[in-house]
């Protein structure tokens, strides 16, 4: 008994030591470094399975060059910096880069070229 009042006297002038030092402690503001800038994330452009000028796009297909491409369900359209946009950024006469899956369906265009 007098050995735990003993260390719950010890913690506690622990504990007072500590408070009457916290006084003294200045907390200093943090500010970013100046030579620390954010990095821009790399955009990574697949590799196409084919690239070229579109003849014609509908809601299911595209033709580029000549070659019928079947859209799939999910087929995503991208800027040339990578921003997904809508399919009514992609007309006739539009230079693209296409990837396609294993069976053959467009799954994302990717406006190329000028």
């Amino acid at each position: 008994m007098l050995r735990t009042m003993a260390i719950t006297g010890f913690i506690i002038l622990i504990f007072m030591t500590g408070a009457l030092y916290a006084g003294d402690v200045n907390i200093l503001p943090v500010e970013p470094a100046s030579d620390v800038t954010e990095t821009e994330t790399e955009l990574t452009v697949p590799e196409f399975d084919a690239i070229g000028t579109i003849d014609g796009i509908s809601e299911n297909e595209i033709v580029i060059d000549d070659r019928l491409f079947k859209l799939s369900t999910a087929t995503a359209f991208y800027s040339k910096t990578g921003e997904r946009i809508s399919r009514s950024g992609f007309s006739k006469g539009r230079m693209v880069g296409i990837v396609l899956n294993s069976s053959r369906q467009a799954i994302s265009i990717w406006k190329y070229g000028n």
